[in-house]
């Protein structure tokens, strides 16, 4: 189940990376969004420009918000059990 929140992790560089366009231009920021984007759920959110010369990825953070829920549910049953 810590692999979840591993992959929550990777995908929360991805947007940050993707937020800051010069970050996702970089070496390492073109792995970590080419990386992260294997685990992006298609949800259908169009990406929001930002000040910073990026975009915010919507799917990203939506995936992030399944992903860290999934592990919420899995703890307590985990708990319970």
């Amino acid at each position: 189940m810590n692999v979840l929140v591993i992959v929550a992790v990777l995908l929360t560089v991805r947007v940050v990376c993707r937020y800051f366009g010069v970050l996702a231009a970089s070496d390492w920021g073109g792995i970590a969004v080419r990386a992260g984007g294997l685990f992006v759920l298609p949800a259908g959110i169009e990406d929001v420009r930002s000040s910073y010369t990026g975009v915010f990825d919507v799917n990203a953070a939506v995936s992030i918000a399944v992903l860290l829920l999934v592990e919420w549910v899995l703890s307590i049953v985990r708990d319970r059990v």
